[in-house]
C-alpha cells in the first residue's frame, strides 16, 4: 500500500463486471472513493506516489503506507518496471523528475478504456477483467492521448468545477442542459415518487419517478447547432451522440429538470443510471426535506458533464484507432517476437 502524492488523482477502475450495463470500466477523481463506485470492488491508483524518507525500513521499498505521514516528501511515478522501459523507448525524460510524462501513461489508458470502439472490441474480455490497454509507439502521440484522458478527467472529477461545463462562459449546447424549470416560487421538493424506504429503513429502493421524452426545440436545436460548429461537429452529429430526443425530469408535478439528452438520462456507472440514481435518495420522503438550490444546480451539472463527455467520444475512437494502428511491441526476455503486457502498477489504494 503506497501513499498518494498530496493532491494527486485517482485512476479509478473495477476488477470485473456484474451486471449488464455496467457502463464504462474506469473513472478518475481527486478524493479516495467508496469500494463500489464502480460495481463491484472498485480499486484507486494514485497517479504519482510519495516517496519515503531515508530512515524508513528498506523493506519499505521507497515508499509509506497509505495513512502514513512523510511531510514534504517529493513525489515519484507510480509505473511498474516494464512501464519504465516502455518510456525510456520514447522519451530520455526520468518519470520520476517528469510529473507530465509519468501521468501520462495513466491518462492514456483513460483515454483508451472510455473509447467506445475499444470498449465494443473487448467487450466480453471486459466481463471478467480489464483487457490490455495499447500503448502508442511515440512521445507525440503519447502525449496526445494522455491530454484526452486529462479532458476526460476534469468532466468525471465532480469535487472541481470544469470551465465551460459547471462553470464560467458555458458551452452553447451543454447551456441549454438541465435547466430547472417552473412556476414562480418553484418548488425544490421532490415527491414524483423516484424513491422510498423499505419497511425496515435501511435501504432506499427506487421507483419509478415522471419523466416526458420530447423532441428538441427549434430554439434548442439552434443553441445545439452553435456549439457542434466550434466543436468541428454538425447538429446532426450531436443530436446522433445524445440519442436523438429530449427528457424532461420531474422533481414534482410542477418543477422539473429540462432538455436531459436522452443518451445521458440513460447514461450508466455500475449497472445504474446515474442521474435516476441520484434523484431516488433525494426523494423528499427519503430525505426529510427538499433539495437545496445548489443540490438543484448538482443535477444540471452532471447532465452537462455527461453531455460533454459523451461528445468527446469521436475523438476517444479516433485516438484509440491511431494507437492501435502502431502499437508498441513488448519483448519477451527470452523471445524475439513481441508481444503485448498488461500494465502493472506499484501502490494500490482499495
Amino acid at each position: 500500500m503506497a501513499q498518494r502524492a498530496d493532491g494527486e488523482s485517482f485512476l479509478i477502475v473495477r476488477r470485473f463486471a456484474e451486471r449488464p450495463r455496467e457502463g464504462k470500466p474506469g473513472f478518475l477523481t481527486s478524493v479516495l472513493p467508496d469500494y463500489h463506485l464502480l460495481r463491484p470492488n472498485a480499486v484507486a491508483i494514485p497517479l504519482r506516489l510519495t516517496t519515503a524518507p531515508a530512515q524508513l525500513p528498506e523493506n519499505s521499498n521507497g515508499q509509506a503506507t497509505l495513512y502514513g505521514s512523510l511531510g514534504d516528501s517529493p513525489s515519484a511515478a507510480n509505473l511498474s518496471k516494464a512501464a519504465r522501459e516502455y518510456l525510456k523507448t520514447i522519451s530520455p525524460e526520468n518519470p520520476d523528475d517528469n510529473p507530465g510524462l509519468s501521468r501520462a501513461v495513466w491518462l492514456h489508458a483513460l483515454a483508451i478504456i472510455y473509447s467506445p470502439q475499444y470498449l465494443s472490441e473487448n467487450a466480453d474480455g471486459l466481463k471478467s477483467d480489464l483487457p490490455r490497454l495499447p500503448l502508442p509507439t511515440s512521445i507525440g502521440q503519447l502525449q496526445q492521448s494522455a491530454h484526452l484522458g486529462a479532458t476526460l478527467g476534469k468532466l468525471l472529477d465532480v469535487e472541481k468545477t470544469t470551465p465551460g461545463v459547471t462553470g464560467g462562459k458555458l458551452r452553447k449546447e451543454l447551456s441549454i442542459l438541465g435547466r430547472i424549470t417552473g412556476p414562480a416560487g418553484l418548488s425544490l421538493a421532490i415527491t414524483a415518487g423516484w424513491g422510498h424506504f423499505q419497511k425496515e429503513k435501511d435501504l432506499v429502493m427506487p421507483g419509478s419517478g415522471a419523466t416526458k421524452e420530447r423532441e428538441f426545440t427549434d430554439t434548442e436545436k439552434l443553441a445545439i447547432a452553435e456549439g457542434a460548429a466550434e466543436l468541428g461537429m454538425s447538429l446532426d452529429d450531436v443530436l446522433t451522440i445524445w440519442g436523438g430526443s429530449a427528457v424532461d425530469v420531474y422533481l414534482n408535478d410542477k418543477s422539473h429538470w429540462a432538455t436531459v439528452p436522452l443518451a445521458v438520462w440513460e447514461n450508466t456507472i455500475g449497472g445504474y443510471l446515474v442521474l435516476k440514481k441520484w434523484i431516488s435518495y433525494r426523494e423528499s420522503e427519503v430525505l426529510g426535506r427538499d433539495i437545496t438550490k445548489d443540490e438543484a444546480r448538482e443535477f444540471t451539472h452532471m447532465v452537462r458533464r455527461i453531455g460533454a463527455l459523451l461528445l468527446m467520444e469521436p475523438a476517444l475512437d479516433a485516438n484509440y484507432l491511431a494507437v492501435k494502428a502502431s502499437t508498441y511491441g513488448w519483448l519477451k526476455a527470452d523471445a524475439e517476437e513481441p508481444h503485448e503486457v498488461p500494465l502493472e502498477v506499484e501502490g494500490e489504494s482499495e
